[in-house]
């Protein structure tokens, strides 16, 4: 097979209006088109399915400030159960929705934002 002398090969591609090719020219053209088009419609698909809801601000306490310290100061890791833990062995109560709010909350390092400004 040899590739086809047609004009209409060397234009962009299009989905909307098909043109005649050659099959080499018709197999090219569909490995550089359904890729995008199946990754456009999962896109779609996940985007409708997914409704985006703005997580609730988590203002811990002192006595959760002081167990995420902790853990940071033992290089534990930072989960929903290690926090969980934590604030219960000193005295407090945490759910485990509470947990894991503060664990994503240390994560992204919102504890550490008291040490960005400098002392004056």
């Amino acid at each position: 097979m040899t590739r086809c002398l047609n004009e209409t090969c060397t234009a962009t591609a299009a989905v909307y209006t098909p043109v005649p090719l050659c099959t080499p020219c018709a197999i090219e053209t569909a490995l550089a088109v359904l890729p995008l088009a199946l990754a456009n419609a999962l896109s779609d698909s996940r985007e409708t399915e997914t409704v985006a809801v703005a997580p609730d601000p988590v203002e811990p306490t002192e006595r959760e400030r002081a167990a995420i310290t902790a853990l940071r100061v033992t290089n534990s890791p930072i989960t929903r159960r290690t926090v969980g833990q934590a604030i219960r062995s000193i005295g407090g109560s945490c759910s485990t929705d509470r947990a894991n709010a503060l664990s994503a909350w240390a994560r992204t390092g919102s504890d550490l934002a008291i040490f960005d400004t400098p002392n004056p």
